[in-house]
């Protein structure tokens, strides 16, 4: 009878004793931890780190949509990039708020952004109208699709 009542708690103190066992073992990898911070991530980090190596040297295309409808044909969305010395190349529209870029993929590597005059201004503007030239995808100017060829 003793040993009847006395099975759940042992059943119990097994199951504690095998889950912390476990915990201070980790994660079984299989693979080589690859990267900065891989040391549980078992080379998760090896693809990106791959990526961010590889060079793209064929045509890029970017179509870009304008979400703020301040974009007229007269005022057109413009990328300015450091291989331009950040001298504004205005896009080619495609269709009401939608621009495009073709250009090599070096010319985007350290980054871009796209700009804009406002109707009787003289000043470059970034996409959101402000002088800090800064656009981020979760804005309004909105990058669709970047195509590679």
């Amino acid at each position: 009878m003793t040993l009847w009542l006395a099975a759940p708690i042992v059943l119990v103190a097994i199951l504690c004793a095998w889950i912390v066992l476990s915990l201070r073992a980790g994660p079984k990898m299989h693979a080589e931890p690859v990267g900065a911070g891989a040391g549980d991530a078992g080379g998760a980090n090896a693809l990106g780190e791959w990526l961010e190596r590889r060079a793209e040297t064929g045509v890029v295309t970017l179509i870009i949509e304008d979400r703020t409808g301040l974009t007229t044909s007269e005022n057109p969305l413009s990328i300015a990039c450091r291989s331009t010395d950040w001298k504004p190349i205005p896009l080619s529209p495609l269709g009401p708020s939608r621009w495009s870029w073709q250009g090599s993929a070096a010319e985007l590597d350290k980054g871009f952004e796209l700009w804009y005059i406002p109707p009787g201004g003289d000043a470059w503007h970034d996409a959101q109208g402000r002088r800090t030239l800064r656009v981020s995808s979760g804005e309004q100017t909105v990058v669709l699709e970047k195509l590679v060829r």
